[in-house]
């Protein structure tokens, strides 16, 4: 299947997704989100980060979370 996705959806595709806890502190150093730890554990994308990258490192950003997620289960 092939599939065009342009900035606007590669941008939503990564905000739909979460890094394993291992990648969390390197996108938190890149300033691209954070983690909510306690009551609520939650990760966070910064959108306005994200709308900065090109289409190529948004997809990789994606493929790197959706890798670490596999390998980690």
């Amino acid at each position: 299947m092939k599939v065009e996705l342009n900035k606007d959806d590669l941008v939503t595709l990564v905000m739909g997704s979460e890094p394993h806890f291992d990648l969390m502190s390197k996108y938190v150093k890149l300033e691209y989100g954070h983690w909510t730890g306690g009551f609520v554990d939650e990760w966070t994308w910064y959108e306005w980060a994200l709308e900065r990258l090109d289409e190529e490192e948004l997809y990789s950003i994606f493929q790197e979370c959706k890798t670490s997620q596999h390998e980690n289960q």
